[in-house]
Parts: C-alpha cells; sequence; structure tokens
C-alpha cells in the first residue's frame, strides 16, 4: 500500500514538473515569436529607409549629372567679364582673414611693435604706398579692419600714403605704414591724418585707383 501511495506521489511530481517545463518551453515560444515579430518589423522599416535612400540616391546621380553638364557648357560657352578675372585673381588676397575682428588701440600696437617689411623703403619702387596695401593685407588677415588711405602728407608736403585702422566700432586710428606704427592723439599732426583724397576698402578698390602703386608682390 505504502509503495502504490509513494508511487503515486512521484506520477504526480513528475507530472507537475513536465507541466511547469511545458508551461515555460510554452511562455518561451511565446516570447520568441513576440521577439520574432518585432525584428520583422524592424526589418520592414529598414526595408523602407533603404528604398528611400535608393531612391534619393538616384535623384542626387540625376542632378549631379545636369550640374556637370551645366557647369561644362559653362566652361565652353560662358565669356568672363573683367569682374570676374579680377574677383578670381585676388580670391587667395584675404582667405585667411579671421571671423572675430580684433579691437584696441594697445593692442593694435602691440602687434605692430617689432614688425618689419621684407624690403627696404625704395622710392617709386617699394614706398607708402606698397607699404600700406603690404600692412594692410596683413592687418587684415590677422584680424583688424583696415583702410589703405590717400593723400596730401600728413606732416608734410605731396602726396602720400597710410592706413586707418578700426580700433573700437566706427573709431579709427591712423597707422603710419613707413615706420609701421600707431600715430597717438599727441602727435603734432595727428588731425591731418583724417584729411585725405581718397579711402580704399580692399586691394581691389586701390588696385583700380592706380594698377602700380599698391602691388607690394612685384616690388
Amino acid at each position: 500500500m505504502k509503495k502504490t501511495l509513494y508511487a503515486l506521489i512521484g506520477l504526480i511530481c513528475v507530472s507537475i514538473t513536465l507541466s511547469i517545463l511545458v508551461a515555460s518551453l510554452y511562455f518561451s515560444f511565446q516570447d520568441s515569436q513576440h521577439r520574432f515579430s518585432l525584428l520583422l518589423q524592424e526589418n520592414n522599416r529598414l526595408n523602407i529607409e533603404l528604398n528611400d535612400w535608393i531612391m534619393k540616391c538616384h535623384f542626387a546621380e540625376d542632378d549631379l549629372a545636369l550640374l556637370r553638364f551645366q557647369h561644362n557648357d559653362y566652361v565652353a560657352n560662358h565669356k568672363h567679364t573683367n569682374g570676374e578675372y579680377e574677383d578670381a585673381k585676388f580670391s587667395f588676397y584675404y582667405v585667411n582673414k579671421p571671423d572675430v575682428q580684433k579691437f584696441g588701440v594697445d593692442q593694435l600696437a602691440s602687434e605692430l611693435n617689432g614688425l618689419k617689411f621684407e624690403e627696404e623703403y625704395q622710392e617709386n619702387i617699394f614706398d607708402c604706398s606698397e607699404m600700406s596695401a603690404n600692412l594692410e593685407w596683413w592687418l587684415e588677415n590677422n584680424g583688424w579692419h583696415a583702410e589703405i588711405i590717400v593723400g596730401e602728407c600728413p606732416f608734410g608736403s605731396g602726396e602720400h600714403a597710410w592706413l586707418l585702422v578700426e580700433t573700437s566700432s566706427g573709431k579709427y586710428m591712423p597707422v603710419e605704414s613707413t615706420t609701421i606704427e600707431v600715430v597717438r592723439w599727441s602727435f603734432p599732426y595727428f588731425d591731418n591724418y583724417f584729411k585725405y583724397d581718397h579711402c580704399f576698402e580692399t586691394i581691389q578698390d586701390a588696385l583700380a585707383y592706380s594698377e602700380t602703386e599698391f602691388d607690394w608682390w612685384n616690388s
């Protein structure tokens, strides 16, 4: 009787264990099905995106082909104006110009301190005009806004060239290019530096006034 009871209990335990195992397998199968369904959805989404990108690439290839055709046609048939040639010729000139403009009289004087030209002063070869253009190029590419000025010599007679450099918003200080120094307020002829005949914002403007006076790179 006891043996029969023990056998019955064993069968019940086995049955419960199998039931738990089957239930576990069932839930695992359900979870796997759910994960597989999610993977299928993700796969479908990625396929839609891939097809979309493929379509965009086809459109981009068509656009590129059109641009190439337009470029080749432009190169073959376009007649360049003198202005376009001039712009291209000086496209490199201010290429290193920083985005942030510098200000300050003392800061300007400090940056000019010790600066020297590679060439010595030579009248009609590398004089005040070439020096002003050269220094304007250096200042512009080092964060300063400078203008080339031409007029009666502030401290003597005859035509002279110098710079006006913006040291605060809308305010300028003269810079004597031949000595590479800021003209301070205490200088006897300070006010004369603001009396001039011509003001050139860029090297192109200066060359339009005189092709040979400001071409410092040919000196």
